[in-house]
């Protein structure tokens, strides 16, 4: 009973998410344009999906003749994602297990795709994360994911900036409070660690919250945008890596040709990070 109310729970927090933090509609049609590319001549075509990103697995749901497996390290939120899937896929097979250390399906896979999944690893097993691609990937296979990178156009903001700047806008909705959430994390990056280290933000929007006279200085939107960002991401117990963008292609293609790179060009307006579409092929 407590799984059931914790998939729940992890399922009503996604409808929240707005892109670019999850796939747009732009970019769940490159996915699959790039996708089926990578799976051209293939007679049994094998696709592997680190994560469950339903935007992901509705691309490949609709197509009948692709065998695809699903590894996520909680079976929950595999759960919590098949919730709100547009398309059933009787394809699929789940397996639970953390991405760095499942030790089969060797060169099993002709793509491999994930959303923003390297930037859920940490810095010290990235490494480890490229070489397990690989090993899941055929020879001349295709990893196709969006990663994110710290760009020329990156502006870090302190959270009170950011509040004097959302206090300005006609509402706040969805889209604000995700989009908050991305422009205030980036402001706790460690560049020496090349982690985005989210406790910090908590940390920092519970102060305001516990704070009476701090509390009460904010406009009602303001402290909307503040409740609502802590309720959305709480506990903020989680790191993501994130570099600058040549740094993150020196990394990549020491184990893959770049074959295409195509950045988001509508999430420029945030000044946050870029966001890339990469089509890497196995060296």
């Amino acid at each position: 009973m407590e799984n059931h109310k914790l998939w729940k729970s992890i399922a009503a927090k996604w409808k929240h998410h707005c892109p670019p933090g999850i796939p747009s509609e732009d970019d769940q049609k490159l996915y699959e344009e790039l996708m089926l590319e990578g799976l051209e001549g293939k007679e049994k075509k094998k696709v592997l999906v680190l994560g469950a990103t339903p935007e992901i697995r509705n691309i490949i749901a609709k197509h009948d003749d692709i065998d695809v497996t699903i590894i996520d390290q909680n079976m929950e939120m595999i759960l919590a994602m098949t919730e709100l899937m547009t398309k059933e896929n009787k394809n699929e097979k789940w397996i639970q297990g953390n991405w760095l250390t499942v030790d089969y399906f060797n060169h099993y896979f002709d793509v491999v795709m994930g959303d923003l999944v390297i930037c859920n690893i940490l810095k010290d097993n990235q490494e480890q994360f490229i070489s397990q691609i690989k090993r899941f990937l055929k020879p001349g296979g295709y990893w196709i994911s969006r990663i994110y990178s710290i760009c020329n156009y990156t502006e870090f903001k302190s959270v009170n900036q950011l509040l004097k700047e959302y206090d300005q806008k006609d509402k706040i909705g969805d889209f604000e409070i995700s989009e908050f959430l991305r422009q205030a994390g980036i402001t706790y990056w460690n560049d020496k660690t090349q982690h985005i280290e989210l406790k910090y933000l908590g940390e920092e929007l519970k102060s305001i919250m516990e704070n009476q006279e701090k509390w009460n200085e904010l406009s009602s939107k303001q402290k909307k945008i503040v409740q609502e960002v802590y309720d959305l991401f709480a506990p903020f117990n989680i790191n993501f890596f994130i570099t600058y963008e040549k740094e993150t292609d020196k990394i990549l293609g020491k184990s893959f040709i770049i074959e295409k790179k195509i950045m988001n060009e509508w999430a420029t307006q945030f000044k946050e990070k870029g966001y890339f579409m990469y089509k890497l092929k196995s060296l």
